[in-house]
């Protein structure tokens, strides 16, 4: 959407079926149509072998191929801003598991060993209305990882939990970007172009390297049967990459360092009334360093980077409770809070100082009412219902409110049938089931281009679907 104070479908302004169709303006790519299409598909095969009754090896491999095509005319029939995208990318992993128990069964543990190897073909034209540009790269990811855990028994109801994984990443890419002259020749800040080539953006190889240790730990006591407490600290990394959409021209890909989070959590699991009750408590404490958000070059507002934008803070507790009145009927009840800022704010970021992290609703409450009806000896018809509620949620780092979600409720309902035998299950429902339309995503630069424009999640849908297990 260009321009306008909210998401509104009549307005003008936006995007929407006016513009489907008919289109006189063309351009290298002919949109014409805002149309996505992904084709997938994938292979995995786990293979299991007890050397002793203390000691296995597990195999998992993995194999996925993807091609996606989108385009996107974000605009009015003016060629303000046309996207497409066209990408095939193949992965590769190979796990290999080795664990036991020992002394007696107090102590198990589990050994393994990881490899994961990408190549990504990322070809991203983009129409602006003075400038295309043809973004073009090749990514090729390669890691391997090893890891350990070990739960020793202390007592019969107390268990310390401790592991150690070690990381080593190594991405490549190798960029091929260049202007496309539209007929208003090479924008002006190409005149300056440290490339040889006027009409190349960039076109220099680039590599990002990642080597880290991440340990965790855990304590558990079983105060009872029915009640037990748990303590947990761990650290975990997300890896560095490359910005892809680059639009001013560079001698070198930009990149941005990997992200690092602390995290310490505590908890109750309960199993009371003889199994009728079911409570769970959690508070969490997470700490990111080197967050990895979205902003704008400040030297032009169209180009936006992924960056290292400093320090954030996650605060919050989960409760999650289930409950069996009599036979047949189940109800659950969950929901969480959460506190999140950023503590540090690193001077390319552009964040106000009072933001939240972006997709953290500070209320997350669900609920579900299921009933099972014997019926003779055909089998068991159970319905349900469910009901979810999120609070207002941002979808980027500078919390534009433009593109935030207001509170909104999804209910959905089901009716499954289950064969005696077990064979059979027979599933027919409804998702959203009051049409709520709200957005699941969105993205914004209201500081130069006033653009926006967000993503709407699905509508109500119904479904039917079969399962035969053997």
């Amino acid at each position: 959407m260009a321009g306008g104070d909210a998401f509104d479908q009549s307005n003008p302004s936006c995007f929407n079926d006016q513009y489907v169709t008919g289109n006189p303006y063309t351009t290298f790519y002919d949109p014409a149509r805002s149309r996505s299409d992904l084709d997938l598909w994938g292979l995995t095969g786990v293979a299991e072998w007890n050397v002793s009754p203390d000691v296995s090896v597990k195999s998992i491999t993995g194999y996925r191929r993807t091609e996606s095509h989108f385009m996107r005319d974000d605009d009015t029939p003016f060629r303000l801003l046309e996207l497409q995208t066209d990408q095939t990318a193949r992965q590769f992993s190979q796990e290999l598991q080795f664990s036991g128990k020992t002394m007696d069964s107090r102590l198990t543990w589990l050994i393994g060993l990881y490899y994961f190897s990408e190549k990504v073909r990322f070809d991203n034209p983009a129409c602006f209305s003075f400038v295309c540009t043809a973004v073009k790269t090749k990514l090729d990811t390669h890691s391997y990882a090893a890891f350990s855990q070990a739960t020793f028994a202390i007592d019969p109801r107390t268990n310390l939990t401790a592991g150690l994984r070690y990381t080593n990443e190594t991405k490549r890419n190798d960029p091929d970007n260049f202007y496309i002259d539209n007929g208003f020749g090479l924008p002006p800040f190409a005149v300056n172009n440290p490339n040889p080539d006027p009409a190349t953006i960039i076109d220099n190889p680039a590599k990002v390297k990642l080597k880290n240790v991440s340990p965790m730990v855990s304590l558990d006591h079983r105060w009872s049967p029915s009640i037990m407490t748990y303590a947990s600290f761990s650290q975990g990394i997300k890896g560095g990459g490359f910005q892809q959409r680059v639009i001013l021209p560079r001698l070198q890909q930009p990149t941005f360092g990997p992200e690092k989070l602390t995290s310490y959590e505590i908890g109750a699991k309960t199993d009371l009334f003889d199994h009728h009750v079911r409570f769970n408590i959690a508070a969490f404490w997470a700490d990111y360093k080197n967050l990895q958000i979205t902003v704008f070059d400040p030297n032009f507002s169209i180009e936006p980077l992924q960056v290292n934008g400093g320090t954030a803070r996650i605060r919050g507790i989960e409760v999650e409770s289930t409950i069996k009145p009599f036979e047949g009927l189940t109800a659950t009840l969950g929901g969480s809070y959460l506190d999140t800022e950023y503590t540090r704010i690193a001077p390319n970021a552009a964040i106000p100082p009072d933001a939240v992290l972006p997709y953290t609703p500070k209320w997350s409450i669900s609920g579900g009412l299921s009933y099972a009806y014997e019926l003779a000896d055909a089998g068991t018809l159970t319905l349900r219902g469910d009901w979810n509620y999120r609070s207002r949620t941002f979808f980027n780092a500078a919390n534009d409110p433009i593109i935030s979600q207001p509170g909104y409720h999804v209910v959905n309902m089901s009716a499954a049938f289950l064969t005696r035998d077990e064979h059979w299950r027979l599933t027919l429902g409804v998702t959203n089931l009051t049409d709520k339309a709200y957005l699941g995503s969105g993205f914004a630069d209201l500081r130069n281009s006033s653009f926006a424009d967000g993503v709407y999640a699905r509508p109500r849908e119904w479904y039917l679907s079969a399962r035969y297990a053997f």
